[in-house]
């Protein structure tokens, strides 16, 4: 073999050397690019998942804040009826004291004339004749008639009192037990109309449940007042009379 023929064979070998080492480096800058696009997809990938998962928590913080919204604005009507409940009995119980501290300044009163007529009489018994002792025993009798009388008025107020105490918490709890039920109702109704005719359902049932029941509890008492009967449910079962009723 000529000089020249192995000439050419290194040259071959070396050109093949270079192709191989070529490829062998596209091969890499291949791999190279793939991996750095597989990892900017992953990046996009975790990305999402990091923007879903902020999504979710804020939607699940919103939530917990209504949630704790609707709680609030049920215990400020709860604390609020109760304290109006309180007021009445308050107002109740002064009234029933004046009239008690009436009755019994009444009664100061007729025993103070009853001694002072007492005294009369026994300061004008020795000029006078037995006919006069009569009256004056007379007087007693009809003094002593006037005491028993306001007695007897004052037990059948302080009866009354009592009566309508009771009647006034009955009725409350009536009403509020048929409000809840009406509100529930009224839930359950919007909820099938949102099925039926929008394909939407109700969420977030104690929400729209508070918002009812608010609603219902401002326009029951009006409602059921100018109707025909002028009670409401809780009025009429415990024989409570209104004053318009009355009139």
């Amino acid at each position: 073999m000529s000089e020249k023929d192995e000439a050419n064979e290194n040259i071959v070998i070396n050109n093949e050397e270079e192709a191989k080492q070529e490829f062998l480096e596209e091969l890499r800058n291949k791999n190279l690019e793939q991996t750095i696009q597989l990892k900017k997809i992953q990046e996009a990938i975790n990305q999402k998942l990091k923007e879903k998962e902020d999504e979710k928590k804020r939607k699940e913080e919103a939530e917990a804040l209504e949630k704790e919204k609707a709680d609030a604005q049920i215990a400020s009507t709860m604390q609020d009826a109760a304290d109006s409940e309180n007021k009445d009995v308050e107002d109740k119980d002064v009234e029933g004291k004046d009239a008690e501290d009436k009755d019994a300044e009444d009664k100061d009163v007729e025993n103070k004339d009853m001694e002072n007529k007492d005294m009369e009489n026994t300061d004008t018994s020795s000029n006078e004749s037995s006919n006069k002792g009569s009256e004056i025993v007379k007087a007693e009798k009809s003094t002593l008639a006037v005491s028993s009388k306001a007695k007897a008025s004052l037990l059948n107020m302080e009866h009354k009192e009592s009566s309508f105490l009771s009647k006034v918490f009955m009725s409350t709890v009536i009403d509020t037990i048929a409000i809840g039920i009406i509100s529930l109702v009224l839930v359950l109704l919007f909820n099938i109309i949102l099925r039926l005719f929008a394909g939407y359902y109700v969420a977030d049932y104690e929400g729209v449940y508070l918002i009812a029941f608010v609603i219902v509890t401002v326009l029951y008492p009006v409602l059921m007042q100018n109707s025909k009967r002028n009670k409401t449910l809780g009025q009429k079962m415990s024989k409570l009379h209104t004053k318009e009723g009355e009139e």
